[in-house]
């Protein structure tokens, strides 16, 4: 697809948005056109004239974000408006970037608190409201109606996640929510189930009675059991008499004074009073994660990390969980989205590839933020075999995406219909990037983000460097990237900054967005911690140079990561803090 240079045309499309002043049919023609524009500046380069941007601040002004919320907040159910619903809830997850755009769309009684009250009405239709929940004084009333038939769970969820993005306060403005207040109200009084479910929720673990108390909220019986002795296994062995002492000390637990201690089966009483007031909401996007299908799960998990990360879950019992229910969930969609994807040539992109490049995409990232300071969730990702899933996508993301382009047709046989030779009046703008291209760019940010984030010990970086993952972390770090070399096929240049970069892109691998060499200089920074990479892979792949070339690099962030990196590579058992490696750093210095 051409970039477009449709910008004068934006006021026209974005006058015909408003509900209240246009008939459905031509909201719905407005709101794909946004969609169209928004896709297209997604594919074009950065100087081009129709970029995200310019969008963006063009629609989420005052006038059209009352449009947006007078969208969301239809309570008709005739397909024309659960479209016009998915199609502006999809335009805020394209287009809301920014983080002023984010605050505007999330103020009381705007967008999020409509975005809120149409999840909520998925659990209304689902019939899964906390029993009692209509009997509350004063929230009562705010008890949306069930989502009808033709509503789309996905697109909501989507945009939700991305206004709250990584702020806490915005995730408290929709814990806060009337609507989510009223459909899942967070109870001092604890939930006791029936005979029947209470005995059939405990049947699968007996032991899972002491590890959850009395905390738990009605929609974690919607969840399986987390066995509360997954961790003991890892306790070391000089703790072992220690452990056996303390058991027959009445009212002791196992894991007191552990490292795992969170995972015990005494938790109930370490949790706060602050703790048990957690949303069932959270547990609620959990059960969606594990029941719908791959897209909305993925959408659940979206909306799940940022409330996790924002410790507005019950930090104990929450990491078991996702550490034994959400980390191996996203991990399948990984696998079963890539083998779908190793199918697709790229050529053609209908709705079935869009949402497989979508989950491939957000997928890694997802992973990376929610298991990022958390050891045992780290732990998990590795037993779900990560290493391996995360490899083989990186190795994908740097397949070529050479398309083969058809010529065009002309009545005249003799004649070309080359674009360079039509007026620049019939030109919509300058040949945007290939849509596999784009996408395999993302993919590689979004891996390369989850390969450092699950890099925390020796074990799990030495595992990758086996996986042969090296040669497409260097790779990331070259603007303008070519075809992955091992050791075996890399020229080694004489001196450590005597390989020139290429100017231009290469055929194939795009252009590299500074998030990618953001990326990558993260990981580098993760795998240097290992004395042994440090030490060998490193050295061979000859990482000194670009690291030390974007410390002169003219973007900030850039530089940061990159004085980070090095940090690690002049340590005392760093082969790297020779005299000629300073000395070629002094040369590279004085440009």
């Amino acid at each position: 697809m051409a970039p477009l240079h449709a910008v004068g045309a934006l006021p026209a499309i974005l006058s015909n948005i408003s509900p209240y002043l246009n008939p459905p049919s031509l909201v719905v023609a407005s709101l794909k056109a946004l969609t169209l524009l928004a896709d297209a500046a997604a594919l074009v380069g950065p100087a081009s004239t129709c970029d995200s941007q310019i969008i963006s601040d063009s629609l989420f002004t005052p006038h059209h974000i009352e449009s947006l919320q007078a969208i969301l907040t239809s309570s008709s159910p005739e397909p024309v408006a659960q479209l016009q619903i998915s199609l502006a809830a999809g335009l805020i997850s394209k287009l809301c970037a920014y983080e002023g755009h984010r605050c505007a769309l999330a103020k009381p009684n705007g967008v999020l608190d409509a975005l809120a009250s149409r999840l909520a009405s998925f659990a209304v239709a689902d019939g899964q409201v906390i029993p009692g929940a209509e009997r509350q004084d004063g929230v009562s009333d705010s008890i949306p109606e069930p989502a009808p038939k033709g509503a789309r769970l996905a697109p909501i969820l989507e945009a939700i996640a991305t206004i709250i993005a990584d702020s806490r306060y915005r995730a408290f403005m929709l814990l806060t929510s009337p609507c989510i207040l009223a459909v899942f109200p967070t109870s001092s009084t604890p939930f006791t189930p029936s005979v029947g479910v209470k005995s059939t929720w405990y049947s699968t673990d007996p032991h899972s009675v002491p590890l959850y108390g009395e905390s738990l909220s009605a929609m974690d019986y919607l969840l399986p059991a987390v066995p509360p002795h997954r961790t003991s296994r890892r306790l070391r062995p000089k703790d072992e008499m220690a452990t056996r002492e303390r058991k027959a000390v009445p009212g002791t637990s196992v894991h007191e004074n552990t490292r795992f201690e969170p995972f015990g089966p005494n938790l109930d009483s370490q949790v706060s009073e602050s703790d048990r007031s957690e949303s069932p909401l959270i547990p609620w996007l959990i059960y969606l994660a594990r029941s719908r299908g791959h897209l909305e799960g993925l959408m659940a998990i979206a909306v799940l990390t940022p409330l996790f990360r924002a410790d507005f879950a019950t930090k104990g019992i929450r990491e078991a969980t996702l550490g034994l229910l959400i980390v191996p969930t996203l991990l399948q969609m990984l696998r079963d989205n890539l083998e779908q994807n190793s199918e697709n040539d790229g050529m053609t992109v209908d709705a079935k590839t869009a949402t497989n490049w979508k989950i491939l995409e957000r997928a890694p990232a997802l992973l990376a933020r929610l298991i990022i300071d958390s050891e045992n969730l780290q732990q998990a990702a590795f037993d779900c075999k990560a290493v391996s899933a995360l490899t083989r996508l990186l190795q994908e993301a740097y397949k070529s995406s050479v398309s083969i382009r058809q010529p065009m047709w002309s009545a005249n046989p003799d004649e070309g219909m080359e674009e360079a030779s039509r007026p620049a009046s019939c030109v919509l703008g300058g040949r945007g990037h290939l849509p596999l291209l784009i996408h395999r760019i993302k993919v590689r940010e979004s891996v390369l983000k989850a390969i450092a984030a699950t890099s925390g010990k020796d074990d799990y970086r030495k595992a990758y460097v086996d996986q042969d993952v090296m040669p497409y972390v260097v790779e990331s770090l070259a603007r303008f990237p070519g075809k992955p070399l091992n050791i075996k096929e890399r020229a080694k240049p004489d001196k450590p900054f005597e390989e020139p970069d290429p100017m231009e892109a290469q055929p194939g691998y795009g252009e590299n967005a500074r998030s990618v060499i953001i990326a990558a200089c993260h990981t580098i920074r993760m795998f240097s911690r290992s004395v042994l990479i440090l030490r060998t892979a490193l050295v061979d792949y000859g990482i000194v140079a670009p690291i030390f070339k974007f410390l002169r690099h003219p973007d900030i962030e850039i530089q940061i990561v990159a004085t980070a990196v090095v940090a690690n590579l002049v340590l005392d058992a760093s082969p790297m803090r020779e005299v000629e490696f300073y000395s070629s750093l002094c040369f590279l210095s004085l440009y």
